[in-house]
């Protein structure tokens, strides 16, 4: 595999592809994260988002963000990105549970691609934990190289998620070289004071104090 292989060009303009629904009241203001080469778009109901698969060593399936991270942006200690040999989008339906991901790679027909989500709730694993908290599935590139899965928490995110972790990594080369990338959604706008609440009872009488 080439690192160059499904390379994308410098970013310009709006690189997502993905462009908020007037159905479901978008929000049109793009909420980027310059390390991680990552735009978003808040979706009411849901998240949509766009990211890079690197090329970099050979990383498990379901490594997490942070190891992804760390394997592109800090390659040989140099700091610098490694090249970028794919895309992918992703919409996050926080009701039904669905996500939606597709990507484009310049891999050879037949290469595993695992995609695995870890849904959040302020931050932490929606609960209970553990398993119930994470979905991964594994497809493989057409012929084109792109690739399409669906994980689906069953509609258990409805009121229990309002984030997600997506990771994406390949199958790995003779070289064990792969594509990675990953995406986290960004933390929920904080919501409006609630009014005040009512007036509590009187205290009691204090008792009377000594004679002077």
């Amino acid at each position: 595999m080439s690192e160059h292989e499904g390379g994308l060009g410098p970013e310009t303009g709006d690189p997502t592809g993905v462009e908020p629904s007037a159905e479901h009241g978008a929000d049109r203001a793009a909420d980027r994260d310059p390390i991680a080469g990552i735009t978003r778009r808040r979706l009411i109901g849901g998240l949509a988002g766009a990211g890079a698969l690197f090329a970099v060593s050979r990383l498990a399936p379901g490594s997490s963000g942070t190891a992804i991270r760390n394997a592109a942006f800090g390659a040989g200690g140099t700091n610098q990105p490694a090249a970028v040999g794919g895309s992918f989008l992703a919409s996050f339906d926080f009701v039904t549970g669905v996500v939606d991901v597709s990507g484009t790679t310049g891999l050879p027909a037949g290469t595993p691609v695992t995609v695995t989500v870890l849904a959040l709730i302020n931050g932490i694993p929606m609960l209970p934990g553990g398993p119930a908290a994470t979905r991964t599935v594994t497809v493989t590139t057409a012929a084109d190289g792109s690739f399409a899965a669906a994980p689906s928490f069953d509609g258990l995110t409805n009121l229990s998620a309002n984030q997600f972790e997506l990771t994406i990594v390949t199958g790995a080369d003779a070289t064990g070289a792969c594509l990675a990338g990953s995406l986290t959604t960004p933390d929920p706008p904080v919501g409006p004071a609630g009014p005040d609440g009512p007036t509590g009872p009187a205290g009691a009488v204090g008792v009377i104090g000594a004679t002077g």
